[in-house]
């Protein structure tokens, strides 16, 4: 793009890492993210991607509602950019309201997870997959590693009941970790 608006300025170019099929859905990427952060060697676990999962879909769940949102755009301290369009059902100012915004928070969040740039001697809360996973399972591991012993024996994984027993502690965690990695900026979800 740059050698074609900037042809005096650019002689040639190379794309590093470019993709060969561009595509808006990158699940192999997210399965290398899943495996890195389950591998004990860069301090994670597969306790840590079940809290993760039940963070994310406890996320979905909250999103779906306007005092859901109402929460969690306090939690998570999403900057409120008071847009006409996101008057919500109640007749509340609900910046979550527009899907499109909901989309912005969730791919925000997605960024807290320092897989690609994982420093493990980094000391900082929130910049390696070990101190991820600390935020995320908290004081919760051995509940996480029964969540992944039932998802084994049982293939079809019973999400509704792991949201609603773990689903609250694994969101207060990913709203910790969202502080932690946002150094306390609001996220912009707009």
């Amino acid at each position: 793009w740059t050698r074609l608006k900037f042809p005096h300025l650019v002689h040639a170019a190379v794309a590093s890492s470019a993709p060969v099929q561009a595509s808006l859905e990158m699940p192999g990427y997210n399965q290398v993210v899943m495996e890195s952060l389950a591998d004990p060697q860069v301090g994670g676990s597969k306790a840590c991607v079940a809290a993760i999962r039940i963070a994310f879909a406890a996320l979905g769940v909250q999103l779906e509602s306007a005092s859901g949102r109402k929460a969690v755009a306090e939690d998570f301290n999403v900057c409120n950019t008071n847009e006409s369009d996101s008057e919500g059902e109640e007749g509340e100012d609900d910046v979550l309201f527009p899907v499109q915004n909901r989309m912005e928070l969730v791919s925000a969040l997605s960024e807290a997870f320092p897989v690609q740039g994982n420093d493990p001697v980094c000391t900082a809360p929130a910049c390696n997959i070990a101190s991820v996973c600390a935020i995320m399972i908290g004081d919760n591991a051995a509940q996480y590693t029964n969540v992944v012993q039932q998802a084994v024996e049982d293939k079809e994984g019973d999400t509704k009941n792991m949201v609603k027993s773990l689903g609250a502690k694994a969101l207060k965690n990913l709203a910790l970790l969202a502080a932690d990695a946002f150094e306390g900026s609001c996220i912009d979800a707009s």
